[in-house]
C-alpha cells in the first residue's frame, strides 16, 4: 500500500530493487481484476469444462484419502468439491462486479 487507497510496487518503495514508481488506486485494481474475471473466465466454455474435470479429479483423490483414512487414523477428511463449482463461481464474481465501483470499466 502506498497510502490509504493506492497500491505501489513493494520492490520500489521498500527494497529499492525496482524502478517502477507508479501507483494506482486500489478500487481501480479491484475493478480491473473483476472485469478480467468476467471477460476471461466467465464467458469461456472451457472454464466450465475445466471446473467439471477439476472437481471430478479432486473428489476422486479425496474419496481415496477417505478410504485410506479408515485404515489409518488421521485428522478430519477434506471436504469434496461442489459439482456446480463453475456456476457458483460465475454467480459470485458477477455479484462482486455489480457491487464494485468502476467494475464496468474496460480492462
Amino acid at each position: 500500500m502506498a497510502g490509504r487507497n493506492r497500491l505501489a510496487c513493494f520492490g520500489a518503495r521498500e527494497k529499492g530493487t525496482c524502478e517502477n514508481r507508479l501507483t494506482i488506486r486500489r478500487d481501480e485494481v479491484e475493478a480491473r481484476v473483476l472485469r478480467a474475471l468476467e471477460v476471461k473466465l466467465l464467458n469461456q466454455d472451457l472454464f466450465e469444462e475445466f471446473c467439471e474435470e477439476f472437481t471430478r479429479e479432486m473428489n476422486r483423490l479425496r474419496m481415496q484419502e477417505q478410504r485410506e483414512a479408515r485404515l489409518a487414523p488421521t485428522e478430519n477428511p477434506r471436504p469434496l468439491l461442489h459439482p456446480q463449482m463453475a456456476r457458483i463461481y460465475r454467480a459470485k464474481v458477477t455479484e462482486l462486479a455489480k457491487g464494485s465501483p468502476g467494475a464496468g470499466q474496460p480492462v
